[in-house]
């Protein structure tokens, strides 16, 4: 930022609750913090269960498993390097988020549900494309503060997230366990995507009513970066 739209360092404000605090005269932001608390509870699935669940559900080999995360590492550089810049001026952020969040939700069901290999690298293609979501998401909370908040908003952007990187790997590890243990009532190594899928549910649910009356996304000026 200028030195213009810098403010003072105030201890009560350099931190989590501080920043919510100070953030809670935007109700769109509030809203969609909590999206992106659902949203990222959910997509920490993927690293906390990937490898597991690759090699129960699918035995796969090490080598196998790392060709997997090879491709959908080629998939999102096509997204997050090129599509994202050419789709989010044309849709709107809004319209964007939607989807994004919407392609998140059909890649956990078709992750949840695959019985062979070929379907998860289906999968793949939407779960990709679920990274729209992100910077729509983002941007649509830039729009709501001035330049002088900017980075108290990614503060508590950034926070939200890592929030969820503490709470969401160990309920996914344990659900997975569960569900693959010798003494459980259903043998379902999906469920973890199950649970993912039904988060980003939610935070669509939310996503939507919290845009419903924004005009926003519809000029360059609005979006992220």
């Amino acid at each position: 930022l200028s030195k213009e739209n810098r403010r003072p360092f105030e201890l009560s404000r350099a931190n989590p609750l501080g920043t919510l605090l100070q953030l809670r005269h935007f109700p769109v932001v509030i809203g969609m913090v909590l999206v992106m608390l659902f949203y990222n509870l959910g997509h920490h699935v993927l690293p906390s269960t990937w490898s597991f669940y690759a090699i129960e559900s699918f035995d796969w080999s090490p080598r196998e498993v790392g060709y997997s995360l090879g491709f959908i590492g080629v998939l999102m550089v096509l997204v997050q390097g090129f599509l994202i810049r050419w789709v989010l001026p044309r849709t709107g952020l809004r319209l964007a988020g939607i989807a994004g969040l919407c392609f998140t939700i059909i890649a956990f069901t078709g992750y949840a549900f695959a019985t062979l290999p070929w379907m998860v690298y289906v999968a793949m293609i939407p779960g990709s494309l679920g990274a729209l979501a992100g910077p729509a998401m983002q941007g649509i909370a830039s729009a709501q503060v001035n330049d002088t908040q900017q980075g108290e908003l990614q503060g508590g952007l950034t926070s939200t997230m890592s929030l969820s990187a503490i709470v969401s790997p160990p309920v996914m590890t344990q659900l997975f366990a569960f569900y693959t243990g010798a003494d459980t009532p259903i043998y379902f190594p999906g469920a973890p995507f199950v649970l993912a899928g039904f988060l980003t549910v939610v935070g669509l649910v939310l996503f939507v009513r919290v845009t419903r009356n924004l005009n926003i996304g519809e000029s360059r000026k609005d979006l992220p970066g």
